[in-house]
């Protein structure tokens, strides 16, 4: 059950992160990550635990289609090229409806929005480039 509730403070977390403004997520993220990749694929791995969250009942029923939903419209958001560079992420009326539906999800959990914790990521910045 402990790694459950680790499971779905990953998914709580991950929703911090595409519910906060571009500022924020580009200052949470290292420098060398694409930022609008990252954000989706972070909430993406962390949909991966919704199954077994509401089979433990962590997340209910309505708190489950929502983040479906939601995983839905990225990924349908992942087919238009032009959505997934640093401006489109700041200014793009797509984004902003992705950051609505995530602090509306958060307020299904009982969490107001505020910065995320990515406590669970660790990132490795290689050097790349001639020797």
């Amino acid at each position: 059950m402990e790694i459950r509730n680790r499971n779905l403070e990953i998914l709580i977390e991950s929703l911090q992160l595409l519910a906060a403004d571009y500022k924020v997520q580009r200052e949470v993220l290292p420098d060398h990550v694409h930022v609008p990749d990252e954000v989706a694929l972070i909430f993406g791995d962390s949909v991966v635990f919704i199954d077994d969250l509401a089979n433990d009942r962590l997340v209910t029923p309505s708190q489950k289609t929502e983040v479906e939903k939601l995983d839905r419209l990225l990924e349908k958001m992942s087919n238009n090229k032009e959505l997934w560079t640093p401006e489109a992420l700041e200014q793009n009326p797509k984004w902003t409806s992705v950051r609505i539906q995530a602090s509306n999800i958060l307020n299904l959990f009982g969490k107001s929005k505020q910065r995320p914790n990515l406590f669970w990521l660790q990132y490795i910045q290689t050097n790349q480039g001639s020797e």
